[in-house]
């Protein structure tokens, strides 16, 4: 079953850029027209694309006023991206390795919305995977 979640980049992130770290992890990427995906063993995948529909996402984040304050007011300048997978431990790692590698500036600029019902600064995130936690709970984190 298909999960998804949310992370929004400052603009200076270069997607390509920041995966190749994960190029040397063993991965297969394949880049589609409007989407890469990585892969390790079919089926499993983690889908990251660029949100089809950004403009009214960012209004719908902008005007909800249950997220973070400092989120609504700087999501107008983050580039979205949709991460879908089907492999909890693959979908970990990619986001591990992708946020590790977008430099201290960009994470601390990044936000995660977990598509839970909560939103979490980057930082905040790859801090946590790195005790191998999983997001994928409605209650949000301490």
């Amino acid at each position: 079953m298909s999960q998804s979640l949310t992370i929004a980049f400052p603009e200076s992130v270069t997607l390509e850029k920041a995966l190749d770290a994960l190029r040397t992890a063993g991965l297969k990427f394949s880049n589609h027209s409007d989407s890469i995906q990585l892969s390790m063993n079919a089926p499993s995948y983690v889908d990251i694309s660029p949100f089809s529909n950004a403009a009214a996402a960012t209004e719908d984040y902008a005007t909800n006023d249950d997220l973070p304050e400092a989120f609504r007011h700087t999501v107008a300048s983050l580039l979205l991206y949709r991460v879908s997978f089907n492999d909890f431990k693959l979908a970990t790692a990619t986001l591990r390795g992708l946020l590790a590698n977008i430099g201290s500036d960009a994470l601390s600029q990044s936000w995660v919305d977990s598509d839970y019902g909560w939103v979490i600064p980057g930082a905040e995130f790859l801090k946590k995977l790195h005790h191998n936690w999983d997001w994928r709970t409605p209650t949000p984190p301490l």
